[in-house]
């Protein structure tokens, strides 16, 4: 079981959800309305709960108060007011925070290098929940009863494992650091004693000469001095004495020779472990590179087979929650199997919730299809044929309010007053401007990579020309609609704006 002693609450993980997001934290989730981006947040957390929970785990799945995969599984709310739900554990909370935050901020950002948590963040924490689960199931899992979806992600025993492999791999290099500091040590003993030997060798050498001359001068003492032959003892004596110690400098010698042949031997030794560990280190990051290749290569083929036998969806079929998402189809086509699965999911999710205008407005919808056009996109047979078509609909209604309450000369009246006008009594002109201001909008909103739409700043601009002409030729305009003509005859017109 986890060792934390205090589990995380709904409101640390609405705070981490809106710091992923960029947004500040909040300090409360009660009193009165709650800010959009906190809603947002909440909803997020809450289908990630109920997506993970219907999975069925230990604790939602149970039967007499064990883990029974026959029993049904209880989707527990996540939200009680203003605290998790008492019978989610902290593994669960802590992996569903971590994947509301992660698709929060695909949905409104599309960044994955502002993530906050990476991918194989996710996967961690996923991987504790999993071992929780395994561990609470009172024996009747193990490690092979893994969702098959775990594996569709690449999450193996390989990888399960990982945490181990890097402390392997941790320990392997200290040892190599260690094993260097040993081979230093040792050459600089070894240098220090090869220099002990030559300093040796070289008084050797002087004493050799040294005898060479005592023996000249014993030879020609004794080849002209008979008489000193008591002399030539005490010398003789004294020459038997240098040739001692010549001996025991020979004896030191040979035993610092020795000395360092054995220090080779050592640093031949550590060599060959410095050797063996690095050949142990390489194999390992091989098999890991294997397993991580195959994996991958299996995802990629399961998506093409699928796509080819139309049970997979693609890049087209939710092309414009893409646009929204931010994800073009060049960076969608170089993803990673198993990340083009996850954007599709998010796509679909984001249709369900977006793409939710039902309106029947045979104007609204071919208005919003030229906006489309407009913007390089297909037309739609419904405004909920998918999230752009929503989106844009509503710009369109917003847009439209916006600029009939400027008044125009089919809109005011002899008296002044404003009054907006449906779509199919508006003018032809207007209705361009009206879907080239959209189209603008809309792709200020949700730029699509390599389509430069140059042409719609420049037919707005001539379009709100031609409504000046037209508005100076057709408005009800005369002398006395003049600040100075007005004040001078005691004229205050009011204008009143929808």
């Amino acid at each position: 079981m986890p060792t934390t002693t205090s589990s995380t609450t709904l409101l640390e993980s609405v705070n981490i959800v809106l710091a992923n997001l960029g947004e500040s934290p909040v300090n409360s989730l009660t009193g009165g309305a709650l800010p959009q981006q906190v809603s947002l947040a909440l909803n997020t957390i809450e289908e990630v709960s109920t997506d993970i929970q219907s999975k069925g785990w230990w604790f939602n799945q149970q039967s007499g108060g064990n883990y029974d995969t026959t029993a049904n599984v209880v989707i527990y709310p996540s939200n009680t007011g203003t605290d998790w739900g008492g019978d989610i554990p902290e593994e669960a909370r802590r992996y569903i925070t971590i994947r509301a935050s992660r698709i929060a901020q695909t949905r409104l950002i599309g960044s994955e290098e502002l993530q906050k948590f990476s991918y194989n963040e996710e996967l961690v924490s996923l991987a504790i929940l999993q071992q929780a689960h395994v561990r609470n199931s009172n024996g009747v899992l193990d490690f092979n009863a893994f969702p098959a979806e775990l594996r569709g992600l690449g999450m193996d025993e390989v990888m399960f494992l990982q945490g181990n492999v890097e402390e392997k791999i941790g320990t392997l290099r200290l040892g190599g650091e260690l094993a260097n500091i040993a081979k230093t040590k040792a050459e600089t003993d070894l240098i220090a004693d090869q220099e002990a030997l030559v300093t040796n060798q070289a008084e050797t050498e002087l004493k050799t000469a040294l005898k060479v001359v005592a023996d000249t001068t014993l030879v020609g003492k004794q080849g002209s001095l008979v008489d000193a032959q008591a002399t030539d003892v005490a010398a003789d004596t004294t020459l038997k004495g240098k040739q001692g110690s010549l001996v025991d400098a020979q004896a030191t010698d040979v035993a610092a020779d020795t000395s360092l042949k054995g220090v080779q031997e050592d640093l031949v030794e550590t060599q060959i472990t410095d050797v063996a560990a690095d050949t142990a280190l390489k194999t390992s990051q091989k098999i890991q590179l294997d397993a991580q290749t195959a994996i991958e290569a299996t995802a990629e083929k399961a998506f093409y087979d699928g796509v080819v036998a139309g049970t997979q969806s693609t890049y087209r079929d939710f092309a414009a929650e893409m646009r929204m998402m931010g994800i073009q189809e060049s960076t969608f086509q170089s993803t990673p199997a198993y990340k083009k699965i996850e954007l599709l999911k998010d796509a679909g999710k984001l249709r369900t919730s977006t793409a939710t205008e039902l309106g029947t407005d045979v104007t609204e919808l071919a208005e919003v299809n030229r906006v489309m056009r407009l913007i390089g996109e297909p037309p739609v047979l419904a405004l909920n044929s998918n999230s752009l078509a929503s989106e844009g609909v509503r710009l369109l209604r917003d847009t439209d309010m916006e600029l009939q309450g400027r008044g125009w000369y089919f809109n005011t009246d002899e008296d002044g007053i404003i009054a907006q006008k449906p779509l199919i009594d508006c003018p032809r002109k207007y209705l361009e401007y009206l879907e080239v201001r959209v189209a603008i909008l809309l792709t200020e909103l949700y730029p699509q990579s390599g389509v430069d739409i140059q042409r719609l700043p420049k037919m707005e601009l001539e379009l709100r020309a031609y409504f000046k002409d037209r508005e100076f030729d057709d408005a009800c305009y005369n002398i006395f609609d003049s600040y100075d003509v007005a004040s001078r005859i005691g004229t205050n017109r009011n204008y009143s704006i929808i």
